[in-house]
């Protein structure tokens, strides 16, 4: 990771500065060393892999009520609230409140977030001990489920509050490489839904109370914070994004890192 912010880092004097050719000559170098490392180390990023979306649980700027109430959840300082399915190196796949299971840009969704929020944390997660074939047929599995309803009760049964076929970000996850192995990748916890201090959130008493149903916690399914540390998944890249400049960095890396 260092030698490819050292890569950033002379692209940038490279293109204020005008380098010499012996510069541009080792930023090549470097750029081939990275790209080395990373396919003998089997570090890319492939289709199939994820991205998840963090929030800092102390500023909530932006955040819907929603997004509040699953930050305040998680328990750590910066907590994620999301996470996406890589397709390419440009598009995911998720599933949000507002649309259900969807496919966005990474650039636009992003955009979105920070317009909404003053600071998000975007990590690159590799699935480990899968297969490229086995990723594929993952993120084509939820691929397929665009257009399916957001699972707004969190039941394991895969149905919402009406009844329909749903899912939320976590479950989507899950149930897709589920699918493409035959057997469960990431495990299930138990559904918490207390703040930190350990009381029930009042949120979702009245989240749930409106669907005509008790909070189930003594239900199971899976966070995007406990997902993220996961023994099956390896951290890639992890970048702070708040403006353009980021947010364009960020892009660059998973770009870079795409494979």
């Amino acid at each position: 990771m260092a030698k490819l912010r050292l890569l950033l880092s002379l692209q940038e004097s490279h293109f204020k500065n005008r380098m010499s050719a012996a510069a541009l000559f080792t930023v090549l170098l470097c750029l081939l060393d990275v790209r080395l490392f990373a396919n003998a180390g089997n570090l890319s990023l492939n289709r199939g892999d994820l991205i998840f979306w963090s929030r800092p649980i102390k500023d909530q700027s932006g955040a819907s009520s929603f997004q509040k109430a699953v930050i305040e959840s998680a328990g750590n300082e910066m907590a994620a609230f999301q996470v996406s399915v890589l397709l390419s190196s440009h598009r995911i796949v998720h599933s949000n409140p507002s649309d259900g299971v969807t496919i966005d840009q990474m650039e636009n969704y992003a955009k979105r977030l920070i317009n909404d929020s003053r600071i998000i944390r975007v990590t690159a997660m590799r699935v480990t001990d899968q297969s490229r074939m086995t990723k594929d047929e993952a993120a084509s599995w939820a691929e397929n489920k665009v257009g399916a309803a957001y699972n707004d009760i969190f039941s394991e049964s895969c149905t919402n509050s009406m009844g329909s076929e749903a899912y939320y970000s976590c479950q989507l996850v899950r149930k897709s490489y589920e699918w493409a192995t035959g057997s469960p990748v990431f495990a299930v916890q138990p559904l918490n839904f207390n703040l930190e201090n350990g009381t029930l959130n009042s949120y979702w008493v009245e989240y749930f109370a409106q669907r005509g149903l008790p909070v189930p916690i003594n239900g199971y399914g899976s966070h995007p914070s406990r997902l993220i540390k996961s023994t099956n998944l390896q951290e890639i890249f992890s970048e702070i994004v708040y403006d353009i400049s980021s947010l364009e960095k960020m892009i660059d890396m998973l770009e870079f890192w795409y494979n």
